[in-house]
């Protein structure tokens, strides 16, 4: 049979140890995803006319980072534009096996909002949105895409220190004036 102080020593030298164990793994350094995520937001015309529509792709390049971290399981993120040039129409939903939302309360002040989830995650250069525009004004609009949040499946590893965004821009032109003028000839 043990004594209880011997008992006791073991147990207390038990508890040592594990909060040392403890407290080295929780000072270990984590392994943080490598390679670099790219998004862009591209426009289908990116000098249209007034009258006419445009959609804007929004895709999430996954090529550039590496393994376990390489697919992409989630984002969070915004769509800002000039209201004066460009009406929000309609969207294609969260695509690529993504589930999620699309917010277009705000956007007849010029932004939507969006996210999306898939646990297995989607590789290569992903198309997450479409969305269309009505022209309805003339200007330049920029397409100003941002995200708060993107984390790689299963790993759930941040990807937005590895995020490169590229925005784009469309510039519409004035209404060129087709006024039809007919010379009137007289004869004598």
């Amino acid at each position: 049979m043990r004594s209880v102080p011997g008992m006791l020593h073991r147990q207390l030298l038990v508890a040592v140890v594990l909060a040392l164990v403890c407290a080295l793994v929780s000072g270990a350094p984590a392994f943080a995803a490598t390679g670099s995520v790219t998004s862009t937001a591209t426009p289908s015309n990116a000098a249209p006319s007034i009258g006419q529509q445009i959609v804007v792709a929004i895709s999430i390049d996954m090529s550039g980072v590496d393994a376990p971290d390489n697919k992409l399981g989630s984002f969070t993120g915004t769509l800002d534009w000039n209201p004066d040039v460009l009406a929000y129409n309609s969207h294609t939903g969260i695509g690529a096996g993504f589930t999620g939302v699309v917010n277009p309360a705000n956007a007849a002040t010029g932004r939507i909002v969006f996210n999306g989830a898939n646990a297995s995650g989607a590789t290569g250069n992903v198309t997450v949105l479409s969305i269309t525009f009505d022209v309805v004004g003339e200007g330049t609009s920029a397409l100003d895409l941002s995200y708060t949040a993107m984390a790689a499946a299963t790993t759930f590893a941040n990807l937005l220190p590895l995020l490169t965004v590229t925005d784009s821009q469309v510039v519409v032109g004035s209404v060129p004036d087709h006024t039809l003028y007919v010379p009137f000839i007289t004869r004598n």
